[in-house]
């Protein structure tokens, strides 16, 4: 039998055996996640029901050994069987064990050769050089790490696998989150803004130049944790053609806490980067109904957006007409690609342009003029 203070050793074979329900586990989750939404924002229903798994071990000399063992009906929670004067406390005790373990990681995503244009290293959301002295961010972050090495990935001293140089021509995208979930959606809002602010089409001039995979998180205890995902970034061919006043679009963009829309928006412009053209053209597709989608009048809503906001490209909203055309025979599988449907030629005939590049071009000026209002 576990104890703090050890006055309950293992004795012998004899152990006691605690019952969980997990559909009940589950519906607590739930209450906790709407009673504490901001610190639980971007927690699963999963990983809370963990965290209150840790809480009840936690307190669980404080509820009581004796009122929790032997009870007569398995098919009770743990608040049918303490007393009720301890509820309170319990729940003033919940509140501050979320505090104590739900605090910001920092979280670091290597970029290869793709050198830092808009330099912040300060609040949620930071882009440095790759070479940047990165125990300043630990440290104000109130982490506690001694084993840093900059200019690598990843950035310990005491590092026995492959080893990445990094220097002033690649860059550090940085996010402070709480959750791995939530890091990956700052991530993919930081790399869908980075589309932009690269001219097109050279952002889509893609190489097989090598990226690296990977994160590295550095908890609040000082700990570290690395993963092996892909990397979001593609790998795009210098000379970088950066877009004037990329700092202010970047930065507006990201930093506009009342935009869901836009928000949502980069995150599908960022899974849109990397991948084939019709998956790219679908990501594009739901990004535009991200931005200006408005239920029961999608379309409408959409190329009101596109005539305002994409003003400086020639006959916008008559080519976004075509592309959503286009867009809803490929998404409601009427054709297996964008160049199966009859409207893909006559755009070619109306235009002389790809309907996936202007799709792009008007989704990047849309943004771009978003991010300066």
């Amino acid at each position: 039998m576990w104890s703090k203070d050890k006055s309950m050793p293992f004795v012998g074979g004899f152990g006691f055996e605690f019952y969980v329900q997990f559909n009940k586990r589950k519906e607590a989750a739930v209450k906790a996640i709407r009673e504490y939404p901001n610190l639980l924002q971007g927690y699963t229903v999963e990983n809370v029901s963990s965290l209150l798994s840790d809480f009840f071990i936690d307190v669980l000399e404080d509820i009581g050994i004796d009122a929790l063992f032997f009870p007569s009906d398995r098919n009770v929670s743990v608040l049918d069987l303490i007393a009720a004067s301890l509820i309170p406390d319990l729940s003033l005790k919940f509140g501050q064990f979320l505090r104590k373990h739900i605090r910001a990681s920092i979280h670091l995503m290597p970029i290869s050769g793709i050198p830092c244009f808009c330099e912040n290293a300060s609040g949620e959301l930071m882009w440095v050089p790759g070479n940047y002295e990165l125990s300043n961010i630990i440290k104000n972050a109130g982490i506690d790490h001694n084993s840093l090495m900059n200019g690598s990935f990843p950035p310990l001293k005491n590092w026995d696998w492959k080893r990445h140089t990094l220097g002033a021509q690649d860059s550090w995208f940085i996010v402070k989150a709480s959750s791995e979930n939530k890091a990956e959606a700052l991530f993919k809002r930081m790399i869908g803004t980075l589309s932009i602010i690269i001219k097109f089409p050279r952002s889509r001039s893609i190489t097989g130049r090598k990226m690296i995979d990977g994160c590295c998180e550095f908890a609040h205890d000082g700990t570290v944790r690395i993963n092996t995902k892909r990397s979001l970034v593609p790998s795009v061919a210098l000379p970088l053609e950066i877009e004037s006043e990329s700092s202010e679009v970047f930065w507006n963009l990201l930093s506009n806490e009342n935009s869901a829309r836009i928000h949502l928006a980069l995150e599908y412009l960022a899974d849109s980067w990397v991948n084939t053209s019709t998956v790219s053209f679908i990501n594009n597709s739901i990004a535009m109904d991200a931005l200006f989608g408005i239920n029961g009048k999608v379309r409408k809503s959409i190329l009101d957006g596109v005539e305002k906001y994409a003003f400086n490209i020639a006959h916008s909203k008559e080519k976004y007409d075509l592309i959503l055309q286009i867009r809803n025979g490929v998404l409601h599988g009427e054709y297996s690609n964008l160049e199966s449907c009859p409207q893909y030629v006559e755009y070619y005939e109306c235009y002389q342009e790809d309907p996936a590049d202007d799709q792009i071009r008007i989704l990047n000026e849309c943004m771009r003029n978003l991010a300066k209002e």
